[in-house]
């Protein structure tokens, strides 16, 4: 069954459902019966289009984004995701989906010393910053990143995590932090994976996103929990692996591919400016 196959593989595709538009989307998730989830404080920058429903990414056609798992700088993170291919662009334009093996990913970084390491140094250190939309004109802001204009609202979903801790500068910029193991359980499988936002959160990818400008500092950062800076060396051996253990899939109009968050990473190649790509997301707990 699909359940089976999405353990055994981290994800299925579903091609020729009668899905073609968001409330479709929306409508078919939900018959699922799988809990939804949309949590507050991701690293990219999404739009709500309904209920559920949310562009997978509002980042620059010509941007890839390397491959990485949903919220997992977070202590509550969506175990599924759904990715609809609203409108998928034609063959040779760009725009695959990428999809990486965690399982292989975990075996590679056993190997390396690296789960070892991070283990012994307490796990991963997180820290963000979120400016106010009412001082910048960036998509790295408190309200585009927690869906609301309300600061109590924005403490509120910030208490409910785990771990984390936070205060508001005088220009209302939000400041946070959180530590986690850089290995968790998978809930049904038992197995222990690889799962963290080490190198996707890591300073090093904002500062080199020619998109996003970090001349008043990098919205995300990542540490050893100890504080002590990961090395770059280390952090290449990471994406060494996560992307040779990656395969891209050329998604079409109306595919719906569904992803196990921890047993396989994600992302984006970029694709030709100007071709139209659609990519929608729904979040399940």
């Amino acid at each position: 069954d699909d359940e089976g196959a999405l353990l055994r593989h981290g994800a299925v595709l579903l091609r020729g459902l009668p899905l073609a538009s968001p409330e479709d989307f929306d409508a078919f998730c939900t018959a699922i019966g799988w809990t939804t989830s949309k949590l507050g404080g991701g690293g990219t920058a999404r739009t709500v289009l309904a209920k559920n429903v949310r562009t997978a990414s509002d980042e620059p056609a010509e941007h890839t984004i390397e491959p990485h798992l949903d919220m997992a700088h977070n202590a509550a993170f969506p175990h599924r995701i759904a990715f609809f291919m609203l409108h998928g662009p034609p063959r040779g334009a760009g725009g695959e989906t990428v999809l990486t093996d965690m399982r292989a990913v975990t075996t590679d970084m056993e190997a390396a010393g690296l789960a070892e390491e991070f283990a012994r140094r307490g796990g991963v250190l997180y820290r963000k910053k979120l400016w106010s939309a009412d001082r910048v004109g960036h998509s790295f802001t408190w309200q585009r990143r927690f869906f609301s204009e309300d600061k109590a609202e924005v403490e509120a979903q910030l208490s409910q995590l785990p771990g984390v801790t936070w205060t508001w500068t005088e220009d209302d910029a939000l400041l946070f932090d959180n530590t986690l193991p850089a290995n968790v359980q998978h809930p049904i499988t038992g197995e222990t994976l690889w799962f963290n936002g080490a190198h996707t959160n890591h300073r090093d990818y904002f500062d080199l996103a020619p998109h996003i400008n970090t001349t008043d500092g990098s919205p995300f950062d990542t540490f050893f929990a100890d504080g002590t800076e990961i090395p770059a060396e280390k952090l290449a051996v990471i994406r060494a692996s996560i992307w040779r253990n990656s395969r891209a899939a050329p998604l079409q109009s109306g595919d719906l591919c569904i992803v196990d968050n921890q047993l396989a990473a994600h992302g984006r190649m970029g694709w030709t400016p100007g071709v139209d790509r659609k990519m929608l997301l729904m979040h399940f707990a």
